[in-house]
C-alpha cells in the first residue's frame, strides 16, 4: 500500500497584501503610486503561496496524501 499519491517539492513563500484606506480624492491607481509620497494602510494580509503551497494545498482539498518536501 503506498504512503503518500504524490511527493511535491519546491519553494514556501508568504505573499504580503496591504489593505488601502478608502479615499475619494484618488480616482486610478497612476495617483495612488506616486514617487515621494506616504500611502497609508488599514492592515495587511498574509497568504501563504509558493510551488508546494499552492500544490499541496490543492491535492489535499481533494483529498490526496501529499508529502511536502
Amino acid at each position: 500500500m503506498k504512503k503518500y499519491d504524490a511527493v511535491i517539492a519546491g519553494y514556501t513563500c508568504v505573499d504580503l497584501i496591504p489593505e488601502f484606506i478608502k479615499d475619494e480624492s484618488f480616482t486610478s491607481i497612476s495617483n495612488l503610486f506616486v514617487p515621494g509620497k506616504l500611502v497609508e494602510i488599514d492592515g495587511i494580509n498574509f497568504v501563504l503561496s509558493g510551488v508546494e503551497a499552492n500544490t499541496g494545498l490543492a491535492m489535499k482539498k481533494f483529498d490526496q496524501n501529499v508529502f511536502l518536501n
